[in-house]
């Protein structure tokens, strides 16, 4: 498992950081500044960091202060470590608005306009049907949406275990060398690079999009590091390519006595991957009071009412698509907050445990109950 989340570390952050390479990798390895945000989650994208980030902008000061001592989570999100600097702006959506009804439909229409996309989570927040000047409720949205396509789809390979793993076989794809791949390999290996191979339990390599606009590293290792220590290791370790090269050809010679010219062939066998998360930091952000910019004068404050972020990533012998999408809701607590009316939504909804009763009109007692704890009772969407 823990080489399956490594396989998505190194997903998540290559395919939003193109074209690093060469001496520019050399150098990003030689810095000591974190270049993803801290996390405790398996999978990261940038689409909450996107959302603080104009959250900063929102308030109107040079980062987000807690009226009491800032959660660890904010400290890293301030140093806004990404931004829409690092994107391509055709890949992502930004916007933030008053939380109404009519700006929920503007976000709904933007997105289905620029990427043909709907949302996973709009719904998840409640929108008020009023105009802006009557709220002073803040709906802050992102969405990224990057689709990976190989130059030529790689061979479907045979299903095998995974990390030592014999009660479940995964898919595969790739290219080993087997005469069943009648593919164009030299094509697709022009779209690919050994960042590094420093034994068969230590390396890297990086894939290419078709459009070679961008990257896809896949770093075998074990390690429980964070994103940002493992991903300033890969570039280390990238910057020694050629060292580690000459020590395999010299144990070569050493352990096998070679004397011809030794070359590498490179293989592939990449696990097909689903993911689809959802994440929310509201323990640590949420529903504490936030400096405005002129709090000293007027004590007025920031909420953050509720955060949402989801992650969706598959990947196959095609290629990859991610799709993540974040939102914030946040509220401006001033001493003359506008009045309106007040409306209390009965939410009936059925989405957790219940019971049912059947009974005649005229009758005092059911003649049908039923207790709903799990999914026997219901019916899949496939029937």
């Amino acid at each position: 498992m823990k080489k399956l989340l490594t396989f998505l570390l190194i997903l998540s952050a290559s395919i939003l950081t193109v074209g690093c390479k060469g001496e520019d990798i050399k150098n990003y390895a030689q810095t000591n500044e974190p270049l993803l945000q801290t996390t405790t989650t398996d999978a990261w994208t940038p689409t909450f960091q996107l959302c603080w980030n104009e959250f900063i902008k929102l308030v109107g000061t040079e980062k987000i202060e807690y009226v009491k001592e800032n959660p660890q989570l904010a400290d890293e999100l301030n140093k806004q470590l990404f931004t829409t600097n690092d994107l391509n702006e055709d890949s992502y959506y930004i916007s933030v608005t008053k939380q109404t009804v009519k700006n929920k439909k503007a976000i709904e229409k933007a997105i289905k306009e620029k990427f043909d996309e709907k949302s996973d989570i709009l719904d998840s927040f409640d929108f008020d049907n009023i105009a802006e000047e009557k709220t002073n409720k803040w709906f802050i949205y992102s969405m990224l949406l990057k689709n990976f396509k190989f130059i030529k789809p790689y061979s479907i390979l045979e299903s095998q275990f995974f990390n030592n793993d014999t009660t479940q076989k995964y898919k595969f794809f790739g290219y080993t060398n087997s005469k069943n791949d009648k593919s164009n390999q030299p094509l697709r290996e022009s779209h690919t690079e050994s960042l590094f191979y420093a034994n068969d339990n230590d390396f890297a390599v990086k894939f290419l999009d078709k459009d070679r606009k961008e990257e896809m590293i896949l770093y075998l290792t074990s390690s429980d590091k964070s994103f940002d220590e493992l991903y300033v290791e890969l570039l280390d370790k990238n910057s020694k390519k050629d060292e580690y090269i000459q020590n395999r050809k010299n144990e070569m010679i050493e352990n096998y006595n070679v004397k011809s010219e030794i070359k590498f062939k490179n293989l592939y066998k990449v696990p097909y991957m689903h993911i689809d998360e959802e994440i929310n930091y509201d323990n640590e952000l949420a529903k504490k009071d936030i400096k405005s910019k002129d709090y000293d004068k007027t004590g007025n404050t920031w909420v953050i009412e509720k955060t949402l972020q989801t992650i969706k990533f598959d990947l196959d012998r095609e290629g990859a698509k991610l799709k993540s999408e974040a939102a914030m809701s946040v509220v401006l607590k001033t001493s003359l907050e506008p009045t309106r009316d007040v409306i209390i939504n009965n939410l009936y909804y059925f989405d957790r445990p219940f019971v049912i009763f059947l009974k005649e009109a005229n009758k005092d007692k059911p003649y049908f109950a039923a207790r709903v704890k799990d999914g026997k009772y219901l019916v899949p969407d496939n029937e």
